[in-house]
C-alpha cells in the first residue's frame, strides 16, 4: 500500500533514473527515407567525409538537428559512406528522443551491414535497437537485441567514426540480464549477469556486475548468494581502491544481512557505510541518501525509533545542503513511518511537507497516493472504534482520502493522454495504468465505504483494459452509444441498455471482492456486492491472499495437472467450492433481487487482473450442477469493449468454405528461443481434429509441413474463422508453426521464421467472427492491472469478434473431441456460448 521514498542500494537508486528515463515520451514522427541518395562514381568520397566531419562535430555539441541536416545532404560514395548516412541519421533522431524514426534508420543499417558481412556494424545495430527496445518496455526483445550484439561483436564498427566506444561484451551481458529481469525472466537474468563477470576485462565492469547479481540474488531471497556476491565486491573495491563504492558495497550487505535476519552484522555494514560516505563522499546529498538507507535497515527490523532518528539526521543534511529532493525524501520516509504506526494525523501533516518541497510529478503523485492511503486508514480505523472524538469524522476522512486519490489519477490521466501519441503509445499506456492500478483500488474501497458504488464502478472501469479497449474502438466501425473515454456513468447504462444479457463485473482491490450487476432494460440498473476478502485469508484461503490463493490454489494447480475439476481430490472440490461461495453465490443473490428468472442462460462476465484466472464455469457446490450449467459464459475484458462488440459477440456464425482458416499439427523443427534449443514434438490428434473442422466447415485444413508461419497469416487476412491447433506457449507467449526451409537445415531454425507473438498477431488488420486457439494455456500470459497480456488480447488488438482460448494445458486427444463437438453446434446454428456449453 505503500510507495517507498527511497531505495536502499545504488544499483536501485540508478535503477529509478533509468526508469524515468524508460517513461520519457516520444512524440510521433514520419520516418524520412534516404530515396534522394544516389551513389555516382562522380561523388567526390573526401567531400563526404568533410561533411561527415561536420557532423561528428555538432554531435559534439549536442546540436543533433543540424548534425541530421548535414547527414540527410551527404552524396555517399560507397557501402562504408552509407553506413555512416544510416547510423548518423539513427544516432541523431536518438539524441533527439524521436525512436520511431531512429529505428527505421538503425534497422537499414543493421540489414545493409548483414549483406555486405560486417559484423561489428552488425552488433552495434543491435545495441541501439536494444536500447530503443528498452525505452518501450519491451524487454523480451531487448534481452535478445543484446545478445544478438554479443553474438556479433566487435569493435572495429562505424561507431567509432563518431567518437563513441563500443560496449564492452561484460556490459552488454549486464544490460541484457536488466532486460531479462525486467521481464520477470529471473532465473536467465542471473546467467545473463554470471556471464557478465566471467567475461568483464576491467575491474570496473566486474564490480558493476558483481553488484547487481548480488541485488538481483537477494531481491530474489537468495541472501546467502547475495552475500558471497557482495564480500567479492568488497575485495574489489579495495583492490581498485574504490572507496565509494566500497561504501555501498556496505551498504548492500547490510541489507543481505537484514535478510538474513543478522541484525548485529546488518547494522555493522550499514554504520561502515555511513562512515565510508561520510569519509569520501562527504557531500549532505550523498550523506542524507545513508541516513536514509540506514533509517529504512532500522524499519526493516521493526526498529522504528532508530528509524525516525535516522530520518531525522538525513532530513538536517537535506536542510544544511539546501537540498529540498533530499529533505522531501525525509519527510516521504517519515510519512511511510507513521503510517506503520498508525499515527495518520502526523503522517498527512509528512507527506503535506512533501508538496511543498517538489513538484516533480512522480514525487508528487506518489506522495498523493500516500496520503489517500492514510485518510483513507485513518477513515477505517474512526468507522470501527467505539470511541468517539472531536477529530474528523470518518466520512470527512473518506472524502479528503478521495481527494488525493484523486490528484494521483488525474496526474496519471495527463501522462496517459500524452503517451496515447507516442510511438510507444500501447506499450506505454499499459505500463502507466499498472503502475498506478492501487491508487484506483483504494479509490474504489472508499467509494464504496461512502456508499457510492455506481461512481466505483466508473472508477473501476476508467483503469480496465483501457488500452486495449481504445484500440478496438479506434479499429471499429462503431455505430452504437458516443463512447469517449473513460466512461461516465451514463455512458456505462446506455452501453448496459443495448445489450441483450446481464453483465457482471469484478473488481479485486487487495481488501475486496466487489461485483456489479448491470441488467438492461431493468428500472434499477445497477446492483452491488462487496465481500470483504482480506477478512477470510485465515478462514478460506489458507492464510493467503485472495489473489495469491486463484493464482496457486486454482490456476497453477490446474496447469501442473494437480486440480481435477471432476476426479476425487478433496482439495480441488474444496477449491471451487470456496471460489463459488466467494464469487458465484454474490452474483446469484444479485440475480435474485434483479428478478432474474433462471430462464436467462446467456451472462457477460468482466473480470479483472487474477480474478480472469478463475474458471467460472467449473465452479460449484456440488457436482451435480457447475456454474456453467447454469449459464452460457462469456468473458469480456471491459465495458468499453463491449460497447464496441455489441451484439455481436452473442450471433450465430456463418462459415463458407473460402473464408476460414484452419490449422492443425504443424511440422515444427527444433528452433533456438532466448539462447534454448526448443523441440516440440508433434500432436497427431490436432491433425484429426483440424481435418473434421475442416470436412465440417467445407474447407480444407493447412497441416504439418504446410502450415507455416506465412501460409497461416496469409489465411488468416480473409477468413472468417480461424482454428489454431498447434503447441503454444503461455511464459514465452508463442504460437509455433512450420518452417519452410525445414529440409535445408543444419542447424535449429530461427525464431522469426517459426513462432508467432502476440506483438506480430496485434498489429494485424483482421475481422473473423471466432478464433480458436486450441493449444495449451492459451488464455494465460502476464498478468498486469490491464489485464493478461497474451494471446487472446493480442487476437482483440486484431479486430476479432469472439476468442476461445484455454486457461491451463489440454490433453491433445480430448480437445480433438471437444471440438467436433463445437462446430458441429455451430455449423446447426447454435451461438459460440451456447455451442461451447452444450459441447
Amino acid at each position: 500500500k505503500i510507495f517507498p521514498q527511497l531505495m536502499l542500494t545504488r544499483d536501485t537508486v540508478n535503477g529509478m533514473n533509468n526508469s524515468l528515463e524508460l517513461t520519457r515520451l516520444q512524440e510521433t514522427v514520419v520516418i524520412p527515407n534516404m530515396s534522394h541518395v544516389h551513389i555516382t562514381s562522380s561523388t567526390i568520397y573526401g567531400s563526404c567525409m568533410a561533411e561527415l566531419n561536420m557532423a561528428i562535430e555538432c554531435l559534439d555539441a549536442q546540436d543533433y538537428n543540424t548534425m541530421l541536416t548535414m547527414i540527410t545532404s551527404l552524396l555517399p560514395h560507397d557501402v562504408e559512406d552509407i553506413l555512416l548516412c544510416k547510423f548518423g541519421c539513427g544516432l541523431a533522431y536518438y539524441k533527439l528522443s524521436k525512436l520511431s524514426p531512429a529505428m527505421g534508420y538503425f534497422n537499414d543499417y543493421m540489414e545493409l551491414a548483414q549483406a555486405n558481412h560486417k559484423t561489428a556494424d552488425v552488433s552495434l545495430a543491435h545495441v541501439y535497437l536494444g536500447d530503443i527496445a528498452s525505452m518501450g518496455n519491451d524487454y523480451i526483445t531487448t534481452a535478445d537485441h543484446y545478445l544478438k550484439a554479443i553474438k556479433n561483436y566487435g569493435t572495429n564498427n562505424t561507431g567509432g567514426m563518431f567518437k563513441l566506444p563500443m560496449p564492452t561484451v561484460s556490459s552488454l551481458y549486464a544490460k541484457q540480464a536488466a532486460a531479462l529481469r525486467q521481464a520477470s525472466h529471473m532465473a536467465k537474468a542471473v546467467d545473463a549477469f554470471r556471464n557478465a563477470v566471467t567475461t568483464a576485462e576491467w575491474g570496473k565492469d566486474k564490480l558493476s556486475s558483481r553488484n547487481s547479481l548480488g541485488n538481483l540474488l537477494q531481491s530474489l531471497g537468495d541472501h546467502a548468494g547475495a552475500l558471497e556476491e557482495h564480500k567479492l565486491c568488497i575485495e574489489l573495491c579495495e583492490d581498485l581502491k574504490d572507496y565509494v563504492s566500497l561504501g555501498w558495497t556496505h551498504g548492500n550487505m547490510g541489507n543481505a544481512y537484514i535478510g538474513l535476519h543478522e541484525k548485529d552484522k546488518a547494522l555493522y555494514h550499514l554504520k561502515k557505510s555511513l562512515d565510508l560516505v561520510l569519509a569520501y563522499e562527504p557531500t549532505p546529498a550523498a550523506i542524507c541518501r545513508a541516513y536514509n538507507n540506514l533509517g529504512t535497515a532500522y524499519q526493516a527490523l521493526n526498529e522504528l525509533d532508530h528509524a525516525e532518528e535516522n530520518y531525522r539526521l538525513a532530513q538536517t543534511q537535506a536542510v544544511y545542503g539546501n537540498d529540498r529532493t533530499g529533505e522531501g525524501r525525509a519527510f516521504g520516509n517519515l510519512g511511510n513511518l507513521f503510517l506503520l504506526r498508525k499515527n495518520y494525523y502526523k503522517a498527512v501533516e509528512c507527506y503535506s511537507e512533501v508538496l511543498q518541497l517538489t513538484k516533480e510529478r512522480s514525487i508528487v503523485s506518489t506522495v498523493h497516493h500516500n496520503k489517500g492511503c492514510a485518510y483513507y486508514e485513518w477513515a477505517e480505523m474512526k468507522r470501527s472504534s467505539p470511541i468517539p472524538d472531536l477529530t474528523l469524522s470518518a466520512q470527512e476522512l473518506y472524502n479528503l482520502a478521495i481527494g488525493d486519490l484523486r490528484e494521483t489519477i488525474r496526474l496519471h490521466e495527463e501522462l496517459y493522454q500524452s503517451a496515447k501519441g507516442s510511438s510507444k503509445g500501447l506499450n506505454l499506456s499499459v505500463s502507466l495504468t499498472e503502475s498506478n492500478s492501487r491508487t484506483f483500488h483504494r479509490l474504489q474501497d472508499c467509494l464504496v465505504s461512502l456508499k457510492q458504488s455506481e461512481e466505483a464502478l466508473v472508477v473501476a472501469e476508467s483503469s480496465r483494459a483501457r488500452s486495449l479497449g481504445e484500440v478496438l474502438l479506434h479499429k471499429s466501425k462503431h455505430t452504437g452509444p458516443n463512447l469517449n473515454y473513460p466512461l461516465t456513468l451514463n455512458a456505462i447504462k446506455q452501453i448496459v441498455a443495448s445489450q441483450e444479457c446481464p453483465i457482471v463485473y469484478l473488481s479485486y482491490t487487495g481488501a475486496r471482492l466487489l461485483l456489479w450487476l448491470l441488467v438492461p432494460n431493468n428500472t434499477k440498473c445497477i446492483y452491488h456486492e462487496a465481500v470483504q476478502v482480506d477478512k477470510l485469508e485465515q478462514e478460506k484461503f489458507d492464510g493467503k491472499s485472495f489473489d495469491h490463493y486463484v493464482c496457486h490454489n486454482v490456476s497453477r494447480a490446474a496447469g501442473d495437472a494437480q486440480l481435477e475439476l471432476f476426479g476425487d481430490s478433496n482439495n480441488s472440490k474444496m477449491s471451487l467450492a470456496v471460489l463459488y461461495e466467494i464469487v458465484a453465490q454474490p452474483i446469484i443473490k444479485m440475480l435474485t433481487a434483479a428478478n432474474i428468472r433462471s430462464e436467462t442462460k446467456q451472462l457477460v462476465i468482466i473480470p479483472d487482473s487474477y480474478t480472469c484466472l478463475i474458471p467460472f464455469a467449473a465452479l460449484h457446490q456440488d457436482l451435480d450442477k457447475t456454474f456453467g450449467d447454469m449459464f452460457c459464459v462469456h468473458i469480456m475484458p471491459s465495458l468499453l469493449a463491449l460497447g464496441v462488440l455489441g451484439s455481436r459477440m452473442h450471433q450465430t456464425i456463418l462459415v463458407e468454405p473460402s473464408n476460414a482458416c484452419v490449422v492443425g499439427n504443424p511440422n515444427i523443427p527444433i528452433f533456438e528461443h532466448n539462447g534454448e534449443e526448443w523441440n516440440l514434438g508433434r500432436l497427431p490428434h490436432a491433425t484429426k481434429e483440424a481435418e473434421w473442422i475442416s470436412c465440417a466447415l467445407k474447407t480444407s485444413p493447412i497441416l504439418d509441413q504446410r502450415a507455416t508461419k506465412n501460409a497461416v497469416l496469409s489465411r488468416m487476412m480473409s477468413a472468417n474463422v480461424i482454428h489454431i491447433a498447434t503447441h503454444g506457449s503461455a511464459v514465452s507467449g508463442f504460437l509455433a508453426f512450420a518452417d519452410v526451409n525445414t529440409s535445408f537445415r543444419g542447424s535449429p531454425a530461427d525464431t522469426k521464421d517459426v513462432l508467432l507473438f502476440p506483438n506480430e498477431v496485434e498489429k494485424l488488420t483482421i475481422n473473423p467472427a471466432l478464433v480458436v486457439l486450441s493449444s495449451c494455456d492459451s488464455a494465460r500470459g502476464t498478468i498486469r492491472a490491464e489485464g493478461i497480456m497474451g494471446m487472446g488480447r493480442a487476437f482483440f488488438l486484431a479486430g476479432a469478434q469472439s476468442i476461445l482460448t484455454t486457461l491451463w494445458k489440454v490433453p491433445d486427444e480430448s480437445a480433438g473431441v471437444l471440438m467436433q463437438f463445437f462446430y458441429q453446434y455451430l455449423v446447426d446454428g447454435v451461438s459460440t456460448t451456447q455451442a461451447l456449453q452444450m459441447s
